[in-house]
C-alpha cells in the first residue's frame, strides 16, 4: 500500500516517469492499484502452505490467484474503462502478451519459495520457536 501510496503522491518509481494520480487513474491504475491486495493473497497463501504438507501447490496457486488473476481482473478491467477498449481489446493488449511470462514467473517463484522455507523456515524468521525434524 505504500507503493501505491508513494505513486499517488508524485514519487516517480514507476518505468517512464510515470507518477501521481495520472498513473493511479490512468489506463495502467488498474493493475497498480491491485498489487498490494494481490500481495496480501500471495502472503495468505504463503502462511497457509507452511501449514500444509503440500506447500509448492499452495504457493503455486497463491501466485496464480493473487498474482496473475486478480491482478488481470481489476487491470484488465480498469484498462478497459480508462482507455474506452472493448474487453476484447483491454485483453489483447493488457493481459494477453504478458500471460506467458508471469505464469512463468508464477511457477518460478513458488517452487523457489517452497525450497527456500525448507531450509529457513518462517517461524526461524520470526523469531518463534520451530521444529527442526519437521519437514514443509
Amino acid at each position: 500500500m505504500i507503493f501505491v501510496l508513494l505513486i499517488g503522491i508524485g514519487i516517480m518509481i514507476l518505468p517512464g516517469g510515470r507518477t501521481g494520480l495520472g498513473a493511479l487513474l490512468g489506463p495502467t491504475g488498474g493493475y497498480i492499484v491491485s498489487w498490494p491486495f494481490a500481495a496480501w493473497l500471495i502472503g495468505w497463501f504463503a502462511e497457509k502452505a507452511q501449514q500444509r504438507d503440500k506447500p509448492v501447490i499452495l504457493l503455486l496457486l497463491g501466485n496464480l490467484i493473487g498474482g496473475i488473476l486478480l491482478v488481470y481482473v481489476v487491470g484488465v478491467a480498469w484498462l478497459s474503462h480508462a482507455a474506452h477498449l472493448t474487453l476484447k481489446q483491454a485483453l489483447a493488449t493488457g493481459a494477453f502478451p504478458f500471460l506467458p511470462g508471469d505464469l512463468l514467473k508464477a511457477v518460478a517463484a513458488a517452487v523457489i519459495a517452497a525450497g527456500v522455507a525448507k531450509v529457513y523456515p518462517i517461524d526461524r524468521v520470526l523469531g518463534r520457536e520451530y521444529d527442526t525434524n519437521e519437514t514443509l
